[in-house]
């Protein structure tokens, strides 16, 4: 009850048109948007801000659409351009454009969760502070991460959708392995919540392991009156099977 939900709809084609010149503005004060251009961007991303971003980028990136000292952005003719098919395409393609080890880390990430800390990160990916922040600055590079700050240096996802495609593009045991190494490193750390290293423990499909720290994560949330949450430990943890 001390949430509220604002659904946003989706832009119209004239707000898409908008978005698309807001994004070419600061590097080209007189850019034009066609309304041919425009509607080729608005019937894919069906008014979706996020997916229109991400349509822009992998066409700049593509060189469709590109930037010139002389006369500005321009792109080539409609027929031309290869626009993904979903936002999906247009987020592996950046993915792709990443070094290996940068892949790895995002990989790491993404099975942490929408955002991790520095040091978790560094710990499950078992690299350098050099080697990570290199990596980590390839992909904000690519617009896939950002740096939040804070006391624990974190970095988060830039869209919950960029996170998803990174993590589904796993082999099943890749993930199982990825969430193994975030639990160990989470257990490793007395501060690290007994929930949390209990869903990398299930993800990693060590689930005996998991029933203590279910069961400790249902007392500190009865003891904080969460008594939903309470339950839900409990009856994860008895489907499991208490020892």
């Amino acid at each position: 009850r001390v949430v509220g939900e604002i659904t946003l709809g989706r832009l119209t084609r004239e707000e898409v048109g908008e978005l698309i010149r807001a994004t070419f503005l600061p590097t080209d004060p007189n850019v034009r948007v066609t309304a041919e251009f425009r509607d080729a961007l608005y019937e894919r991303s069906d008014g979706n801000p996020f997916f229109t971003e991400e349509l822009i980028k992998s066409l700049v990136d593509s060189g469709d659409v590109f930037h010139s000292a002389e006369g500005g952005w321009d792109r080539k003719p409609i027929d031309q351009m290869k626009i993904p098919g979903s936002v999906r395409e247009a987020v592996r393609a950046r993915v792709e454009r990443l070094a290996p080890e940068a892949q790895a880390t995002l990989s790491a990430a993404a099975a942490i969760g929408l955002r991790c800390s520095f040091d978790l990160l560094r710990t499950v990916r078992g690299v350098s502070e050099a080697e990570l922040e290199a990596h980590l600055r390839e992909a904000i590079e690519q617009q896939l991460v950002s740096e939040l700050g804070g006391s624990s240096d974190e970095y988060g996802f830039r869209h919950a959708l960029t996170k998803e495609v990174v993590y589904d593009d796993l082999m099943v045991r890749e993930r199982k392995r990825l969430h193994r190494s975030v639990a160990d490193a989470l257990i490793a750390d007395a501060r690290s919540e007994p929930a949390l290293v209990a869903h990398h423990l299930g993800a990693a499909a060590d689930h005996e392991a998991a029933v203590p720290y279910l069961l400790e994560a249902a007392r500190r949330a009865y003891r904080t009156f969460a008594t939903r949450d309470a339950a839900a430990h409990y009856e994860r943890a008895l489907e499991i099977g208490v020892p």
